[in-house]
């Protein structure tokens, strides 16, 4: 299981927006997530590749 804290500083870094609200896709896995940014009212898509997946790692092990 991916540590949602690290998920959720990846999006902020990549999109330069803060999170408000995340959501993990239902039926997927820890790539495809639901996500409104702060200011926002709408759900956006987030995909994130597998570099990404690895920064979440590296965060972990950071413990950013």
């Amino acid at each position: 299981m991916i540590d949602l804290k690290n998920v959720i500083s990846l999006i902020e870094i990549k999109f330069c927006k803060k999170v408000s609200c995340i959501i993990r896709k239902k039926g997927g896995d820890d790539k495809n997530w639901s996500v409104i940014f702060e200011g926002e009212n709408e759900f956006k898509n987030v995909k994130l590749t597998d570099k990404d997946m690895k920064m979440v790692d590296a965060f972990r092990i950071l413990s950013v």
